[in-house]
Parts: C-alpha cells; sequence; structure tokens
C-alpha cells in the first residue's frame, strides 16, 4: 500500500504551527484521502490510533503518537519531498501538497 505525507506537518511536529498564506481562515482539514488509485493521501498530523482506525494501518507507537513522529523516527531526520520510508509491505512517500 502506498501513503502519502505532507512535509510541513512533519515539520510541526518538531519546531510547533507554521503559519503560511494556506492557513488563514483553513477549513477542517481531512486527515486520511483515499484517491481513486487506492493510494492514501494522509496529513501527518494524524493520530497513529486515528489513522489504525480509519485505513487499516497500523504501526507502532514509541516516543511518538503521531504520523509525523513515527516518519521523523524512522527517517532519522527531516525528510525531503520525494523521499520514501518503507515499513513492512507499506511505502510512504513525504509529499508537499495544497489539499484539504
Amino acid at each position: 500500500m502506498l501513503l502519502i505525507a505532507q512535509i510541513e506537518d512533519i515539520l510541526e511536529e518538531v519546531v510547533e504551527e507554521i503559519q503560511d498564506e494556506y492557513d488563514a481562515g483553513e477549513p477542517e482539514i481531512q486527515l486520511i484521502q483515499r484517491q481513486e488509485d487506492g493510494t492514501l493521501l494522509v496529513n501527518a498530523r494524524v493520530d497513529l490510533s486515528n489513522l489504525a482506525e480509519e485505513s487499516g494501518i497500523a504501526l507502532p507507537k514509541d516516543r511518538y503518537s503521531s504520523l509525523a513522529g513515527f516518519l521523523l523516527e524512522k527517517a532519522g531526520e527531516i525528510p525531503s519531498a520525494g523521499s520514501s520510508i518503507e515499513y513492512k509491505k507499506l511505502k510512504l512517500i513525504m509529499a508537499i501538497t495544497l489539499v484539504n
């Protein structure tokens, strides 16, 4: 399964909320979006429990509770756009998107 995470959300896990031109009047964010091809577009702020409940993807909880924390732990650094992390049968690709 392919899962795409947003870089800004990973950065916010480290340094706190980043305000930019896309945040003004921002509507409620849909954390998990299933694309037509079956790929999941996931906001990295999603709690791992919610991710498991809504998508069936169960990632281990260690010193983190969000997808961003998991990605930071596995990458060992802030991942760059286009980089990927593989975990079991899951491929996680980092993306910068403007999709809500």
